[in-house]
């Protein structure tokens, strides 16, 4: 067994990317396997792999869908209020309603909150992102194109592709 270290690079990205509790946690099963393969090249490789997975993972997808969802609900709020202006006002308030309280579950998920909640919040979202494909194809398609309508449904579709990547927080209690 060596004394060497794993890349720097790939220790600068779990410390940007991830929180601190998931720092200390990946980082030091990370660098537990990384001395017991001895720090060769082939340790060095799967170190860097891990981090970058973990980096996507746990860092940048959750935090991603926390900023997507938060915008959602905003979206959907005001989505709704204009709902009421264009029949049919139920189909519209309710769908409204129900993608936003699916992103609500998906944050609390991702924050550490709910996670038993995670599997169904994933299938919302990735029913969502078919409803974002839908009003993002028939926004393009129609006669008067609404930019709210595309950007709502490219959020849709993005936080659905996060949604398959993410792994939600866990609290641990004390």
């Amino acid at each position: 067994m060596t004394d060497s270290r794993p890349p720097r690079w790939a220790e600068s990205l779990l410390r940007c990317s991830l929180s601190k509790a998931d720092y200390e946690v990946v980082s030091g099963d990370l660098l537990e396997d990384f001395q017991e393969a001895g720090g060769d090249p082939g340790a060095v490789s799967q170190y860097s792999r891990q981090a970058i997975i973990a980096a996507l993972r746990l860092g940048l997808a959750r935090r991603g869908l926390i900023t997507t969802g938060c915008f959602l609900v905003l979206a959907m709020l005001w989505l709704a209020v204009m709902a009421l202006r264009h029949p049919p006002y139920l189909m519209h308030v309710t769908l409204a309603a129900a993608v936003a309280v699916n992103c609500l579950l998906s944050i609390n998920a991702m924050c550490g909150l709910a996670p038993k909640s995670w599997p169904v919040a994933r299938a919302g979202l990735l029913a969502g992102g078919g409803l974002g494909v839908y009003g993002f194809v028939a926004n393009l398609l129609a006669s008067d194109f609404e930019g709210y309508i595309a950007l709502i449904g490219a959020v849709l579709v993005a936080q659905a592709i996060l949604s398959l990547v993410a792994t939600p927080a866990v609290r641990v209690q004390y």
